[in-house]
């Protein structure tokens, strides 16, 4: 997290006391007005954070280190927050509840850590590293794949992951990510659809399926998926920026440019610019 961030959340506390990053209703009425409407995506990841009920198990741990893990899993698992992006949030929960510096190690700076390690010195002998073994592992190193844009790799990754652990949402929604870069919208769809299944208030989930359907020109679809998301996550900027595209698509300016306004008001204001240059803004 940028070190601005982080003396403006330390201050908070400080004036506002814990609970503003245990309280997600706290953390939202103060957060904005102390970073000036600053940094916004990681405001907002904070918020998501915060609302799974990672500042609360931060605060009460007697086990920080194992408690830091588990919370990244679960914003990785849950809510299918990025690994870094998650620890860099808990990293800072925990900065500013317990006083804790030490940075989480994840399986993406790990590989890039024994990456780097690799280059630097001669290798010892010509076997294969260790293959990983349990879903969670094959996981992760499908997220790297994806993350590289080896999006092949990534579907043969999420299919093992998936035959030893058919409920494993993450690597559904992983698999759907590689489809769609591949332009198999309809699998990618598919996948999404079965990640939500298993994970059904998991609100990116149902945005990049709405993305999915919009593709499509399939925009009612779309609408409905950006409308569950705008239910699950009410901040969700990217939700009204989409939802309003997808109104532009149905002809509906009237709709769109209250969903432009909304998106813009949250911090995305590309709709509510091009509707302003293509003169279809309408109250």
């Amino acid at each position: 997290m940028d070190a601005k961030l982080i003396t403006i959340v330390e201050r908070l506390v400080r004036e506002q006391g814990k609970d503003t990053l245990i309280d997600a209703k706290k953390c939202k009425a103060h957060l904005a007005d102390y970073s000036n409407n600053e940094f916004k995506k990681e405001r907002h990841l904070l918020f998501i954070a915060i609302e799974a009920g990672a500042g609360k198990a931060i605060a009460s741990s007697s086990e920080l280190a194992i408690c830091k893990k588990q919370q990244i899993r679960l914003l990785k698992d849950d809510r299918f927050i990025d690994e870094t992006a998650a620890a860099k949030a808990i990293d800072l929960l925990a900065l500013a509840l317990r006083g804790d510096r030490s940075k989480s190690i994840t399986a993406q700076s790990s590989a890039n850590s024994q990456s780097q390690s690799s280059q630097s010195q001669p290798a010892l002998n010509s076997n294969q590293p260790p293959q990983p073994t349990s879903a969670s592992e094959i996981l992760d190193r499908a997220k790297i794949a994806l993350n590289n844009k080896n999006y092949q790799e990534t579907i043969r990754l999420c299919n093992d992951a998936i035959r030893i652990d058919p409920n494993l949402a993450l690597a559904y929604f992983s698999r759907g990510l590689a489809y769609h870069n591949l332009g198999d919208t309809s699998k990618a769809i598919a996948d999404y659809t079965q990640a939500i299944k298993i994970k059904p208030k998991n609100a990116l989930a149902y945005l990049i399926r709405g993305l999915a359907y919009g593709q499509l020109s399939d925009y009612d679809k779309a609408i409905a998926d950006y409308n569950q998301a705008i239910k699950i996550d009410p901040n969700n900027a990217a939700a009204y920026g989409s939802r309003g595209i997808a109104y532009a698509g149905l002809s509906d300016y009237r709709s769109a440019t209250k969903d432009a306004r909304k998106a813009c008001e949250l911090g995305d204001c590309k709709l509510l610019q091009l509707l302003t240059q293509q003169k279809r803004l309408r109250d």
